[in-house]
């Protein structure tokens, strides 16, 4: 072989070299892909071996028990002795069938709901059903004549109100009067403070009170204007208000006007006794502002004997019904006011006005020595009329306000109701719990045994009326046959189970209207909790599983199998090009030793 076919030669064995070596690479890398299917069929052959179903047991009137694989249909269908179960979505609904949902659309009433699973008595039924008929337009006239009553009355309601809102107004303002003469009620008493400081014609104070003995014992006439000024002017310290002209009640006929008397003639020697004791003297401060107040009247008897024998002597009216004019020293000294254009009395006199008509008196002592007792007058007003500082307060008028009537409200019409007998009770319960569900309560009434009759077994129920929106979807037809989405969605919290459920509430729910006592309850429940639904092994499932895995394997085998017979003959080739490769590459290597020899 020439020198340039071997190197031909040579290079074609290195490219199959090259080529075999990718190859068997190849090869060697679908083997390790074999192994990780391998892997993966054990594990899904594992997991299969732990597939369960749902399955639910029922019993027969013998207690022979029935394991049935657990659908949504058979959820739903009504068998004696079993529990009632449903599946509500996160919302809240629940899942019914296409019958039982378009049963519930067709139906206004319970009872014709019923009816759709020939649960009435027919016979009874329409006699029943043309019984409320009748009540329901009797019930319709009164919900008529109930509700232009009801306008009637939130009229007469709203006048009541208003009513009531001004007695209470009222009540208050005269609970507010009332607490307020308790208030003064209960204040000290001011005349005895009086009687304290100065004494009485019986006990006089021989302090406080020396002007007020003086004048008692010697009708000293200038301590008892000490004793008026001093309860009329006196403002504390040495303060009086000098030069201020108090107006008399008695009105001069020569000028009109009311005669006055200043303060300051009758103060005198204000460190006499009665100055001295009385100076500062918050009691008698307090004194002086109550004489000053307008409420404090005289006590209208002109004569005081010493105490009250229930008449009120009237010097001006006395001489007004001897036909007479009042006198001045009269119409001074008296408790009454005089209007000598009408000559008649016109009312009391205020303690203050009191107090400067006998100051006045004093004032021009000349003009009344003679005609007035100067000792009756000072023990008429000290010991009578001052008395009226401690009068009790006047109480307020009586509460005569009279609390309106409320108006009576008018009774709402009962809504008629009907029973009607049943064919199966437990049957009848089934729906009569599906019916309230999808009408969006979670109770329902329990069908019950009538009583009104000797008869017995006769179970009974009363109607009800449809809500204005029901809690319900229907479930597709596939999924409803469909064990394993239910699994599944019970399994991954799609669906809740709810179970129906006996109860006694002690009152009302509220959901339920006609619910008074026992009743049906629906309530979230758990796969786990509930003893007639179990879970089991699927044998179905584990066999088909273990055939699967056994294909998978003996593909998996055969293929290993050929890969390595392909990297045998691989192996075999690369050993024959690999001798190849030095015969040839031997061959141009002597070649070329020759031809240097040839040229050297």
């Amino acid at each position: 072989m020439g020198l340039a076919a071997s190197q031909a030669r040579l290079l074609s064995i290195t490219a199959r070299l090259s080529d075999n070596e990718l190859h068997s690479q190849q090869i060697s890398n679908s083997k390790v892909r074999l192994a990780d299917k391998t892997q993966e069929a054990s594990q899904e052959y594992i997991q299969a071996l732990n597939a369960t179903k749902l399955m639910y047991t029922t019993y027969d009137a013998q207690g022979n028990a029935t394991q049935t694989e657990l659908t949504p249909s058979f959820l739903y269908t009504y068998t004696p002795l079993k529990n009632q179960y449903a599946l509500q979505d996160a919302s809240g609904a629940y899942y019914v069938s296409s019958i039982d949902a378009q049963n519930y659309e067709n139906s206004n009433t319970l009872l014709e709901f019923l009816e759709c699973y020939d649960l009435l008595t027919d016979e009874k039924y329409q006699d029943a059903l043309e019984k409320y008929e009748q009540d329901m337009e009797k019930f319709q006239q009164a919900q008529t004549k109930y509700e232009e009553d009801y306008k009637e009355y939130e009229s007469k309601l709203k006048d009541y109100n208003t009513k009531l809102d001004a007695y209470n107004k009222e009540l208050a303002e005269y609970e507010k009067a009332y607490q307020e003469y308790l208030d003064q009620l209960n204040q000290p008493n001011l005349y005895d403070k009086f009687a304290g400081l100065v004494g009485t014609s019986d006990n006089p104070n021989g302090q406080a009170g020396g002007c007020y003995q003086a004048a008692l014992k010697w009708n000293s006439t200038g301590c008892y204007a000490h004793l008026l000024a001093h309860m009329l002017d006196y403002k504390g310290g040495s303060n009086f208000n000098y030069n201020y002209d108090y107006k008399t009640s008695y009105i001069n006929p020569d000028t009109g006007i009311n005669d006055t008397v200043q303060i300051d003639n009758q103060s005198g020697s204000t460190g006499a006794t009665m100055h001295r004791y009385v100076k500062d003297d918050p009691n008698w401060l307090e004194i002086v502002d109550a004489i000053n107040d307008p409420s404090r009247l005289c006590d209208g008897d002109d004569v005081y004997n010493g105490t009250s024998d229930g008449t009120k002597d009237n010097i001006i009216q006395q001489a007004i019904d001897e036909g007479r004019v009042p006198t001045k020293a009269e119409i001074l000294q008296s408790d009454y006011l005089y209007d000598p254009d009408t000559n008649t009395v016109t009312g009391l006199k205020t303690l203050k006005q009191k107090a400067i008509d006998l100051l006045y008196m004093l004032d021009n002592i000349n003009e009344y020595r003679d005609v007035v007792d100067w000792k009756a007058t000072l023990i008429n007003f000290t010991d009578g009329d001052m008395r009226n500082l401690g009068s009790a307060p006047t109480p307020p008028d009586p509460f005569t306000a009279v609390m309106p009537d409320m108006p009576t409200k008018p009774e709402e019409p009962l809504h008629p109701d009907y029973s009607v007998e049943l064919n199966d009770q437990e049957k009848a319960q089934w729906y009569v719990n599906l019916w309230y569900m999808m009408n969006g309560s979670d109770t329902a009434n329990i069908v019950k045994e009538d009583t009104s009759t000797d008869l017995d077994g006769i179970f009974i129920v009363e109607s009800a009326e449809k809500s204005s929106k029901g809690n319900y979807k229907v479930l597709e037809d596939n999924l409803m046959t469909s064990p394993e989405w239910i699994e599944f969605a019970l399994e991954h919290g799609i669906v809740t189970l709810v179970k129906a459920e006996y109860t006694n509430p002690s009152e009302d729910s509220g959901k339920a209207p006609e619910l008074t006592s026992d009743a049906i309850t629906w309530s979230a429940t758990t796969v786990g909790s509930c003893i007639d639904i179990s879970s089991t092994e699927d044998e179905a499932a584990v066999a088909k599983a273990e055939a699967e895995y056994n294909q998978k394997l003996r593909e998996i085998e055969s293929k290993d199998k050929k890969y390595d017979n392909d990297l045998k003959k691989l192996d075999t080739e690369h050993n024959a090009l690999q001798t190849e490769y030095e015969s040839v590459k031997s061959v141009i290597e002597k070649n070329t030793e020759r031809s240097f020899k040839a040229f050297s």
